[in-house]
């Protein structure tokens, strides 16, 4: 919500060609462009390498054995 209020604020500087528009108008691009590449690495590619960290977390765990599920069972029935 942020970065996109400050790409509209920004809009006006990246279309100007009034004095000084050749100064304004690469600042007001990178600005932009930083903004939107951060907006899509946050919203999307995070999200893509946190699940893929989590799946790969959980082929690595050993499978319980019967005695674990044994004991799980015994401590879900006690605190019934």
């Amino acid at each position: 919500m942020t970065a996109s209020v400050a790409i509209l604020g920004l809009i006006p500087m990246l279309l100007s060609t009034g004095v000084g528009a050749e100064t304004q108008r690469p600042l007001a691009s990178v600005v932009v462009g930083g903004l939107l590449t951060s907006t899509a690495l946050t919203l999307i590619l995070l999200p893509v390498i946190y699940e893929w960290m989590e799946m790969r977390g959980r082929k690595s765990e050993p499978a319980p054995s019967r005695g674990d599920l044994d004991l799980a069972d015994a401590h879900a029935k006690a605190a019934e």
